[in-house]
């Protein structure tokens, strides 16, 4: 049960909802910056209290993230067309590839180097609509703004952006408290693969050897179908505490694999997020940047986001 909100929100801007399979969080961002969240159970009751939040606090523009394993990527080529005969295109290559889901993106990735040099495209979709629609309705029955659907993926490349990052093979690996490990590979800064795995619960088992378990699946997986070539790999991850003194003690650098490891509070910082991030988990600081960047949508319909 949550205690009356209305003074605790009586000052935010926007907000960011975020929605991964453990649980939904709602962060606030004022003038100090980004608030800590209040958390809501993905089930009936969850729904109820986050209804009666709604009721209870500013009619504040709501920014929706996802971060689910139900997020499938495909890519595929098109000719380059424009106006409604692209867009036809399009729209018929999401319908094949992701029946029953209004939830869909595309993002242009270039152009092939040769022949008809086709448009190089990715398409991405929240495969089971559910996950979101309900968090959805709620908005709209409240008369609550929906700015944008967003893709935690895609919104990475940002935070790579914000690093510095530029090699050629990225592997960004992030942990998230209420969704787990993401791994989302990129090729000169473009997304073009994410992985979600499980993670136990924080001090029940060494995260660092299952880290790098998911890490060896998910590379053969790019390897297998072409993503990763033969060149060296740059893998950045994130954590704080334990979790980082193990990975610094198992990771080590190869010909074809480099290590970037960063403490979670360093990061923040960098990114101007105030206070002291304490935990491996990197949830406060996708809120934080999709509050700050407030970047176009991405799967959200006009309807939704009147």
């Amino acid at each position: 049960m949550i205690s009356s909100l209305r003074s605790n929100f009586s000052s935010a801007r926007r907000r960011a909802l975020c929605i991964a399979s453990d649980g939904v969080s709602v962060y606030q961002w004022d003038r100090r910056g980004i608030t800590d969240a209040f958390v809501f159970d993905v089930d009936d009751v969850g729904l109820a209290n986050f209804e009666r939040y709604l009721r209870e606090t500013p009619k504040v523009p709501i920014y929706l993230m996802v971060d689910v394993v139900e997020e499938e990527y495909r890519h595929e080529t098109i000719p380059h067309l424009y106006g409604s005969d692209r867009q036809a295109v399009i729209e018929r290559k999401q319908a094949w590839f992701f029946r029953g889901t209004p939830y869909c993106h595309v993002m242009m990735q270039g152009r092939e180097a040769e022949g008809r040099r086709d448009d190089k495209l990715m398409f991405t979709a929240i495969i089971n609509p559910d996950i979101v629609t309900p968090w959805v309705r709620l908005c709209t029955q409240n008369k609550v703004a929906l700015a944008g659907i967003y893709s935690l993926p895609i919104l990475s490349a940002s935070l790579l952006a914000k690093m510095k990052v530029t090699s050629n093979d990225v592997l960004l690996v992030t942990m998230q408290g209420s969704s787990g490990l993401r791994q989302s590979f990129f090729n000169d800064r473009i997304l073009k693969m994410s992985r979600l795995a499980k993670l136990s619960r924080l001090g029940t088992v060494p995260f660092a050897p299952y880290i790098l378990g998911e890490l060896g699946k998910f590379e053969r997986y790019l390897t297998s179908v072409q993503l990763l070539k033969a060149g060296p790999l740059d893998t950045y991850i994130l954590a704080h505490g334990e979790t980082l003194d193990q990975l610094e003690r198992a990771c080590r650098n190869t010909e074809t694999a480099r290590y970037h490891l960063l403490d979670v509070a360093d990061v923040a910082r960098r990114l101007g997020i105030h206070g002291v991030l304490t935990t491996p988990f990197s949830d406060h600081i996708f809120a934080h940047l999709l509050l700050r960047t407030q970047p176009k949508n991405h799967f959200a319909s006009n309807e939704e986001r009147r």
